[in-house]
């Protein structure tokens, strides 16, 4: 979980705050533009025990920000990892939201970025 970044999970904000997730703050400025990592794999045998994986929504999920931050999330294990997926956000917009299916990221939503200029700047890059 990133502040900043909303992740569509269909858990509410008690639930997510109660949970053992890492978190990460973004910092003043920064957006996530480009997501990628890998599908969780999916278990051959049907009567296996349950595995802390199996509340995961992806093996693992890499956020790249526009001041060059990567921020890594997830297993690094070969035998978690399933299909490959990247998402990256169009020049002058920024990915708010990712996707999940089935144990994947199934796609982002992104937005323009705001920019909120003071008079000054504004006055500053014009001249």
């Amino acid at each position: 979980r990133v502040d900043g970044l909303r992740i569509a999970t269909g858990l509410s904000e008690a639930d997510l705050s109660s949970s053992t997730t890492q978190w990460e703050s973004l910092r003043k400025g920064e957006r996530v533009v480009e997501v990628r990592g890998s599908g969780l794999a999916t278990g051959t045998s049907s009567g296996r025990r349950p595995s802390p994986e199996d509340d995961n929504l992806a093996a693992s999920i890499v956020l790249l920000t526009n001041q060059g931050r990567t921020l890594e999330f997830g297993s690094k294990l070969g035998s978690s990892q399933g299909a490959a997926f990247s998402f990256k956000a169009k020049i002058g917009e920024e990915i708010e939201q990712l996707k999940f299916a089935n144990k994947t990221c199934t796609g982002v939503n992104a937005s323009p970025v705001v920019v909120n200029w003071t008079p000054e700047q504004v006055k500053a890059v014009r001249n």
